[in-house]
């Protein structure tokens, strides 16, 4: 079982897009915000994305705030793979409260998002599409400390 303790500092990567007068750059979209190994030795990024997924859905519609959260789950196995769609999962601990909450990462394991409108031109896959605690509609604020 994955298992990540809030309260202890985590390091954040993020990666800008090139120049806007860059002719070739990246969509925003598709710039990688942080990205995970898990045990299969498998890249996963959480890229920018949109309302409907990547970093800015996760973080605004499931309080996810910190790479560390999703990067604990894809930390381990995949738990379930429904075609190119893994679940990966992880549980979080407030040492203070004792409480823990399920955390589920979905990965898209392809070049392009399921409507094709984004693809992917750098190697890795498309990577998280959400990320959310089980049960609740946000995950609590201690799960980003």
């Amino acid at each position: 079982m994955k298992r990540i303790v809030t309260g202890m500092s985590a390091a954040v990567s993020l990666l800008l897009a090139s120049s806007p007068a860059n002719a070739f750059a990246v969509p925003p979209e598709l710039v990688i915000h942080c990205k995970q190994r898990d045990w299969q030795n498998t890249l996963i990024p959480t890229r920018q994305g949109n309302r409907a997924w990547g970093w800015r859905h996760l973080s605004a519609e499931h309080n996810i705030r910190k790479c560390s959260v999703v990067n604990a789950a894809l930390n381990g196995s995949v738990d379930a793979r429904s075609g190119s769609h893994w679940t990966y999962i992880a549980y979080a601990i407030n040492r203070s409260t004792r409480k823990q909450i399920k955390i589920v990462a979905i990965v898209q394991h392809a070049q392009s998002t399921d409507d094709r409108k984004f693809k992917a031109t750098d190697g890795y896959p498309i990577g998280v599409i959400t990320a959310y605690c089980v049960g609740v509609n946000k995950c609590p604020d201690w799960v980003n400390q």
